[in-house]
């Protein structure tokens, strides 16, 4: 693979924090560089040229701030500076340019990096409660920033921007049962989505009533838990295939958000078990691209940088857990 990927960096920069804290940091830095006016990162970038035809996902201050967790240089003023500036550009891009109603929307599948899951087959665009939910965690880690870096006044401002999102999230997205994405421009619900997209939102547990956590987690491992990992599309789903790309394998990136999201809810040892699930996998496929939830076979690209991060970073925390 040729191209650095914006969103495969934050979890190699992961990986690399610990000991190479300057690679770590300019796995991110690189985006910053060639980040458009708009606020927008790169979808890629490769030797030749920068591709803004996508983008992806606003995980990247969640990334930092787990890096200063790793190695607390990244919390030096001069580095988060510099990575507050650009995480607050970023976020002003959704807020700003790509959203209607005030909710932010994927125009693509690729802006997700879930390419081809299932919320996306209904046609574009989509609003969908994982975006919702990343921003109003980008916004509470840049009003955390915001402080460290005595700008209380933006501070403020993050977190009521993210208090007001947040008011709107369930009412939205929540149709009594579970949270659904809806095409942006008529308000339709998608209904014939059983992706684990869906349930990316455990990424708001912090925020969320106990009710609504214990729903979201327990239909998560029940309905989408296989024998190497969450299925990216629920297995009964008749969209369901074991290599289908988003639509069934286990992927490094969401595994990985899920079992932090486990372990931050309280769910200790379900993150671990997931974790010990998707290390086994890479036991029968390699480091591929994604895996095949029943069988731990390798799909696509049989060898992937971010793959290979997420295991390293999973199995140490498996054999801590051990």
């Amino acid at each position: 693979m040729q191209n650095i990927w914006s969103w495969d960096n934050c979890f190699n920069a992961l990986l690399m924090a610990e000991r190479y804290p300057e690679l770590a940091y300019n796995q991110l830095k690189i985006f910053n560089l060639y980040q458009d006016e708009s606020g927008a990162y790169p979808d890629f970038i490769n030797d030749k040229y920068v591709s803004y035809n996508c983008v992806k996902p606003p995980i990247h201050a969640w990334a930092y701030q787990k890096m200063i967790a790793i190695n607390a240089q990244f919390g030096e003023e001069s580095f988060l500076a510099e990575m507050y500036d650009s995480f607050s550009q970023n976020t002003n891009f959704w807020l700003k340019y790509r959203s209607h109603d005030g909710l932010p929307y994927y125009t693509h599948g690729n802006d997700s990096g879930w390419d081809n899951a299932s919320i996306f087959h209904e046609g574009f665009p989509i609003t969908a409660p994982d975006l919702t939910a990343y921003l109003i965690r980008q916004m509470d880690i840049l009003a955390e920033f915001a402080d460290k870096l005595r700008k209380h006044d933006e501070a403020t401002e993050w977190r009521q921007q993210a208090d007001e999102l947040y008011e709107r999230f369930l009412p939205t997205f929540f149709d009594g049962k579970q949270l659904r994405a809806f095409h942006t421009f008529t308000g339709e619900k998608v209904t014939s989505s059983s992706s684990a997209i869906l349930f990316l939102p455990i990424v708001l547990v912090y925020r969320m009533e106990t009710e609504m956590k214990e729903q979201l987690i327990s239909e998560l491992l029940t309905r989408f838990e296989c024998k190497y990992g969450i299925a990216t599309e629920e297995p009964t789903s008749p969209l369901f295939t074991g290599d289908g790309y988003w639509l069934g394998p286990v992927w490094a990136p969401e595994t990985y958000i899920f079992v932090d999201a486990l372990e931050a809810a309280g769910y200790s040892e379900e993150a671990l078990r997931v974790a010990k699930k998707f290390c086994d996998a890479t036991l029968i496929g390699g480091l591929a691209e994604n895996f095949n939830a029943h069988t731990g076979e390798g799909n696509d690209d049989l060898a992937f940088s971010w793959t290979s991060s997420v295991f390293l970073l999973l199995n140490n925390m498996c054999m801590k857990g051990d």
